[in-house]
C-alpha cells in the first residue's frame, strides 16, 4: 500500500504482519479489495450484467461491493479530513508536506478549478483504486525476472552501471537512472510482460454515437467496437514467436524496424500499456510505474530471484481473476547479490 505514502506521506504498514497496523488502515484495504473484486465479476458475469443493467436489480453480490464501497469511502475520507485539518494548521511533517495531497489541496485553494469535494474524490479514488492494481504488474514482472535468469541478469547490469554504491557493497537507486533513456532493457522489460501478461484484459468497449470510417472500413451507428490490445499483442502474424518472453522486441532499434510496416501498431500509445492515453487516462499511472520500477530495480540489484522449483513457461502459472489478473506465486528463492 505504498501509494499512501504518495498520498499522505506515511507509510500505513498493512502488508507487514509484524509491525502495529492501524485497523483503519487494514480495513480500508480490505474493504477495497472486496468492493474492486466484486464490482469486477459483476461487469463480466451475463447474469450480474441483465439483473443489475436491464432488470435494476440489485443482487447479494452488488450489495457487498455497494457496502465495501461505502466502507473504504468513508475510512478514506476521515482520513483526508484529519489531514487537511492539519494543513490548515500549519502542523504537517516534511513528509506530509512532499505529499501529493499537500500538493492537491494548494492547486484546489489557489485556481479553485475544480471543488474542495471534487478533489478529496479525486484523491480517494486514487487510494482506492492502487489498492492492488500495482501490485498485480508488479507480481507479473518479478514472475517473469524470476523464470528467465538470462534476463535478469542483463537488466541487472544495467542498473548496476547507473546505480550508486553504498555501504555493505549493496547499490543504491538515484532519480536519474530513471529517466526513460537510461534503462532502455528495464523498460523493454515491463513492457514485454505487458504484451504477454497484463494485469487486465478487459477490452475496452464503446457504442458508436454516429457512422464512422476506420481504416477504410465503414462501421454503421450503434455498433460496439472493443480495444484488445493483448489479442494483438499475442498474434503471430504480429509478433515472432509470441509465447517467448523476449525483451529486445521493445529496444528502440526494434520498434524503428517496425515503422511503416503492420507490425507497427504494436507501438500503438493503446497497447503501451494499462493507464490508457488522452484526457481519460489513469491519473495514477506516473506514480504506479514509478512505485514498480523502484521496487522492481531495488528487488533485482539487492537479490538473484528464482522460482522452485524452476518453471520454464509463465503458462504453467495458475493466476485468477479479483480487481486484476493476479498470478498464483511459486516459491521464490532470494539470494543476496553483496
Amino acid at each position: 500500500f505504498s501509494v499512501n505514502e504518495v498520498m499522505f506521506g506515511e507509510l500505513t504498514e498493512v502488508a507487514d504482519t509484524v509491525s502495529p497496523t492501524d485497523p483503519d488502515n487494514l480495513e480500508f484495504v480490505d474493504s477495497a479489495l472486496s468492493g474492486l473484486s466484486n464490482g469486477t465479476q459483476l461487469l463480466t458475469s451475463p447474469y450480474q450484467v441483465i439483473m443489475g443493467r436491464e432488470l435494476g436489480v440489485e443482487t447479494k453480490q452488488y450489495k457487498t461491493m455497494a457496502k465495501n464501497f461505502g466502507v473504504a469511502w468513508e475510512i478514506g475520507k476521515k482520513k483526508i479530513d484529519v489531514f487537511m485539518q492539519k494543513f490548515a494548521e500549519g502542523s504537517l511533517n516534511d513528509n506530509q508536506k512532499a505529499s501529493y495531497l499537500a500538493r492537491a489541496i494548494n492547486r484546489q485553494q489557489q485556481d479553485e478549478i475544480v471543488s474542495e469535494r471534487e478533489m478529496q474524490e479525486l484523491c480517494f479514488a486514487g487510494l482506492f483504486a492502487a489498492v492492488d492494481t500495482t501490485s498485480s504488474v508488479l507480481s507479473w514482472n518479478l514472475l517473469h525476472i524470476a523464470m528467465n535468469p538470462d534476463i535478469q541478469e542483463k537488466v541487472y547490469e544495467e542498473l548496476s552501471s547507473l546505480a550508486l554504491p553504498s555501504a555493505g557493497g549493496n547499490k543504491k537507486l538515484n532519480p536519474e537512472m530513471f529517466e526513460k533513456s537510461q534503462m532502455p532493457y528495464f523498460n523493454a522489460v515491463l513492457r514485454e510482460t505487458q504484451r504477454m501478461t497484463p494485469s487486465s484484459i478487459f477490452a475496452l468497449k464503446k457504442t458508436l454515437l454516429d457512422d464512422m470510417e476506420i481504416c477504410g472500413m465503414n462501421i454503421p451507428k450503434g455498433s460496439v467496437l472493443m480495444l484488445d490490445s493483448h489479442s494483438v499483442g499475442m498474434d503471430p502474424d504480429k509478433v515472432h514467436d509470441p509465447d517467448t518472453y523476449n525483451p529486445n522486441r521493445w529496444l528502440p532499434d526494434a520498434v524503428e524496424r517496425r515503422k511503416g510496416s503492420s507490425t507497427a501498431v504494436l507501438d500503438h500509445p493503446y497497447a503501451r500499456d494499462q493507464f490508457g492515453q488522452g484526457a481519460r487516462r489513469c491519473p495514477g499511472s506516473r506514480v504506479a510505474m514509478t512505485e514498480v520500477s523502484v521496487m522492481l530495480s531495488q528487488l533485482i540489484l539487492d537479490w538473484k530471484i528464482t522460482t522452485v522449483p524452476a518453471i520454464d513457461s509463465w503458462k504453467d502459472v495458475n493466476y485468477e481473476q479479483q480487481t486484476m489478473l493476479v498470478p498464483e506465486f511459486p516459491t521464490l528463492r532470494f539470494e543476496p547479490r553483496a
